[in-house]
């Protein structure tokens, strides 16, 4: 169990290790309970320690550096901007097929059988997104990567990013990058959403796909996508990535409270 959690961890990172470590724990004192086991021989094996804090939030350097250093990544490289551009989990992405975009509207539209809630989901793309999707040609049924679901090699190829970014920012003068991961992109997005661009609560949470506002009686009534909202939300936070990268002026005008 403790080399298969290694390894869990190594491939996958320590969340997916220590949630994987919980689920045979439990199962296991479910077994003891029932007479089937006489021990939990997970209960002495160590959690992975997680690094990257559920708090961390880039800031506009560390999302330039980021980005530039994706260059000639390929695959990798489209995958991760439109992670930052969009705000989605790294699955949704990575996982995406051709016909799960619609070109004409700007529109990614994700199955219920994709999404983390169970519920359809539209993504509009920004001017900036669509750019990075225009000249791209598919692989195969999934737009990235040649496997039978799509993109893999998340935790090699984030190694060599890492490193370019490192070497990037050591020859600037710059300090290190602490520790951060795909994810960190979706709380980056909400928190400058919030912060500087004035877009309302509600609207930040249907770009991330969260439905917590709609839940109990108000979900059952509203099933709006908030599809034009979103729209506006992410255009506004794709000019502000792309006035980062360009080291340009946004032309962004903040939405009034």
């Amino acid at each position: 169990i403790a080399a298969l959690l290694n390894k869990i961890a190594a491939n996958s990172g320590p969340a997916a290790a220590n949630r994987t470590r919980a689920s045979l724990s439990g199962f296991f004192s479910w077994a003891m309970r029932e007479g089937l086991a006489d021990a939990n021989p997970v209960a002495l094996t160590n959690r992975a320690i997680e690094n990257a804090s559920r708090e961390r939030v880039l800031s506009d350097d560390e999302l330039c550096d980021i980005w530039r250093a994706l260059d000639g990544d390929g695959s990798y490289a489209t995958v991760v901007r439109l992670l930052i551009l969009t705000g989605a989990r790294r699955q949704e992405i990575g996982s995406l097929e051709s016909g799960e975009i619609d070109f004409d509207r700007a529109l990614i539209m994700l199955p219920k059988e994709k999404t983390k809630n169970a519920r359809a989901f539209e993504i509009p793309l920004s001017s900036a997104a669509m750019e990075i999707l225009s000249d791209w040609e598919t692989q195969g049924s999934f737009l990235f990567g040649r496997s039978a679901s799509g993109f893999k090699g998340w935790s090699s190829c984030k190694r060599v990013l890492d490193g370019r970014i490192a070497k990037a920012r050591a020859a600037s003068g710059k300090t290190p990058i602490l520790a951060w991961s795909l994810h960190d992109f979706r709380r980056t997005m909400s928190t400058r959403m919030h912060e500087s661009l004035g877009v309302p609560p509600h609207v930040v949470e249907a770009c991330l796909g969260h439905v917590g506002h709609q839940s109990g009686v108000p979900g059952i009534y509203n099933r709006s996508q908030y599809t034009m909202e979103k729209r506006r939300a992410l255009e506004m936070w794709g000019e502000h990535i792309m006035a980062v990268v360009e080291s340009r002026e946004s032309n962004i005008v903040p939405l009034r409270a």
